[in-house]
This record gives C-alpha cells, sequence and structure tokens, in this order.
C-alpha cells in the first residue's frame, strides 16, 4: 500500500459515509491567502517545488492543498454542518510522524479557517476506524 492508494480508499469510505467533497478555491486564491498568512511556509515550499524543476503557479487546487495547506481531501459533514480538513498517512497514529502532522495542523488552523475548514484531522489509514475519527 502506498499513501496515493491510502488516499483513494480513505475518499471511497468518505463517499460511502455520505459526506460531501468541497472544491477548492482557485490556486491563485489559495497562494494568496497562504502567501499572507504563513509566507515562511509558502517560501520553503516554493523552494522545495523549485529543486524539483516545479512552478508553484502551475499547481492545481488540489496540488497546492496537498503541498501548502498539508490536506489530501476535504469534506463536508451534512450532520455537523462540519466542513473538515484531512491529512491522511500511513504512519500508526502511535509514531513521532503521526504527532508532527497533528502540531503541523494545530499551527496551520488560521490558513484553514480562511478556506472554510473548521475541524482537521490526521487519519492513520493502517491503524484508525475512520468513522471513529469523524
Amino acid at each position: 500500500m502506498n499513501s496515493y492508494n491510502a488516499e483513494v480508499k480513505t475518499k471511497s469510505m468518505l463517499k460511502e459515509l455520505g459526506y460531501k467533497f468541497i472544491v477548492p478555491p482557485s490556486p491563485e486564491k489559495l497562494i494568496s491567502i497562504a502567501i499572507r498568512l504563513f509566507p515562511n511556509r509558502v517560501a520553503n515550499v516554493i523552494e522545495n517545488l523549485e529543486e524539483e524543476g516545479i512552478n508553484l503557479a502551475d499547481l492545481s487546487s488540489w496540488d497546492i492543498i496537498d503541498t501548502v495547506y498539508g490536506l489530501d481531501v476535504i469534506v463536508y459533514n451534512p450532520n455537523t454542518d462540519e466542513v473538515i480538513g484531512i491529512d491522511v498517512t500511513l504512519h500508526p497514529h502511535t509514531s513521532h510522524k503521526f504527532h508532527n502532522k497533528k502540531k503541523k495542523q494545530e499551527k496551520l488552523q488560521p490558513l484553514y479557517k480562511a478556506i472554510g475548514v473548521n475541524k482537521t484531522l490526521v487519519y492513520s489509514f493502517t491503524t484508525q476506524k475512520l468513522e471513529e475519527l469523524l
């Protein structure tokens, strides 16, 4: 199992559970928000992308959500009226990397709020049940 497959399967499970997928803002708007709130983060992402020969301005909204915002999927829960941003990982929920992702999400809350996300979570595909987290 790789991270891409885990993300695809997570999206399938969310759809089966009745969650609605959110369409993110345009790439330009996402970049503008991120530069305003976390300019150093955007600068680091640009540097990393340039090392790979990629220009941030050429990325899709979902690529920016992933690389800058650190989320793999954004869904709406009609039962709770929450917009939930999810970072899917293969790391066990007891691992150091999992906890680092949680800390990153806590730090980036202003970024998430700016795009309408009012709940975030890190989902360990290998060790957690998605239904219990939501």
